[in-house]
């Protein structure tokens, strides 16, 4: 396969529209963090709220996409958005089962 220009073009635009996801997931699930935040803190409307407009911007958003640069444009974003969505899960997971272990420790301390 050589590269042509239209195979570069595509590319580029792959990998814009792949950044492009990167921003609208961080943003979709980074307000989940904060829904969930709300929702333990006892709050019930405003989560509500928060979680309709975050999946109606992601849907408006992937179908912008799709209707301005195509199907390449739209599968490069929404894998984006999913790489996004594991690295943000990582980082959770990790942040989680830190605090676990400082709890039990304190725990353990407290009562040994």
């Amino acid at each position: 396969m050589t590269l042509n220009a239209e195979t570069l073009h595509i590319a580029g635009l792959a990998a814009g529209f792949f950044a492009l996801g990167i921003a609208i997931g961080a943003a979709h699930f980074l307000s989940l963090r904060t829904s969930v935040r709300w929702i333990t803190s006892g709050r019930v409307l405003a989560p509500v709220v928060l979680q309709v407009a975050r999946h109606a911007v992601l849907i408006a958003a992937l179908f912008a996409i799709v209707r301005l640069a195509g199907g390449v444009a739209l599968v490069a974003a929404a894998a984006g958005v999913l790489a996004t969505r594991a690295l943000l899960m990582r980082r959770e997971r990790r942040e989680g089962e830190a605090a676990l272990a400082a709890e039990t420790l304190r725990q353990e301390r407290a009562h040994g």
